[in-house]
């Protein structure tokens, strides 16, 4: 029973030490494209937007799960994306 109290208190400055972590400062946002408006996240430190992937695919008409099946269910289209430049990281983003 002596170890527990041991164990207990590791665990604690584990999570004290994860919570210091230095975090980029971000800014939820409204982000306007033409005429399409989407919920962004904006990095401060890179000036780069960050949105969620569902929302940006549903904007085109495209059901994310398509995506991930393309390789398997259209290889001749997803290759013909891969020769254009695209890879399995930009297909997703």
């Amino acid at each position: 029973m002596a170890s527990a109290p041991r164990e207990i208190d590791e665990i604690l400055v584990e999570k004290a030490i994860m919570a210091k972590k230095d975090f980029t400062p971000a800014q939820a946002i409204e982000l306007y494209i033409g005429n399409y408006r989407f919920d962004a996240i904006r990095i401060e430190q890179t000036k780069e937007y960050r949105m969620s992937q569902n929302q940006i695919l549903s904007t085109i008409g495209i059901n994310r799960n398509w995506l991930i099946t393309l390789p398997f269910k259209a290889p001749k289209v997803y290759q013909n994306l891969v020769e254009h430049g695209l890879n399995h990281v930009t297909l997703f983003a």
